[in-house]
């Protein structure tokens, strides 16, 4: 048996979006693919619907591979907003790029992200390690 339209949706080629709730209680949505110009439009609908039903939601980005600057709009403009209609956006799983773009235009404390990431450079030392045990 498929879950529920409510629990579950599709956004399209590109990015999915699950819609659960959190061992905690809260309401999650699940991305998986590219957040970018082509799937901007479509996150930034199924966002604003599960918002339309809870004032606190949470967005789990652990399985994006890719965030632009219209996938990094689509996250401001959804916690603008929440706050606007007296609710609460958090990112969690947040891909390193997020930060950084947003440290970049000085807007590091636009999101409430959980658990921001490492600059990568832990991942980039596991590599060269690596690669120096392959040669």
């Amino acid at each position: 048996m498929s879950p529920s339209p409510a629990h579950e949706s599709a956004i399209g080629p590109g990015l999915a979006c699950f819609r659960v709730r959190s061992p905690e209680g809260r309401e999650q949505l699940m991305f998986v693919g590219e957040l970018d110009v082509a799937t901007a439009g479509a996150a930034r609908a199924a966002i604003r619907r599960a918002l339309e039903e809870t004032p606190s939601l949470t967005c789990d980005l652990g399985d994006v591979w890719f965030v632009d600057l219209s996938g990094l709009r689509v996250l401001l403009d959804a916690t603008a907003h929440a706050e606007r209609t007296r609710g609460r956006l958090t990112i969690t799983n947040c891909p390193p790029i997020v930060p950084r773009m947003l440290r970049l235009l000085r807007l590091e404390h636009a999101l409430e992200i959980e658990g921001i990431p490492d600059s990568g450079g832990g991942a980039s030392r596991r590599c060269a390690a690596i690669r120096r045990h392959v040669s």
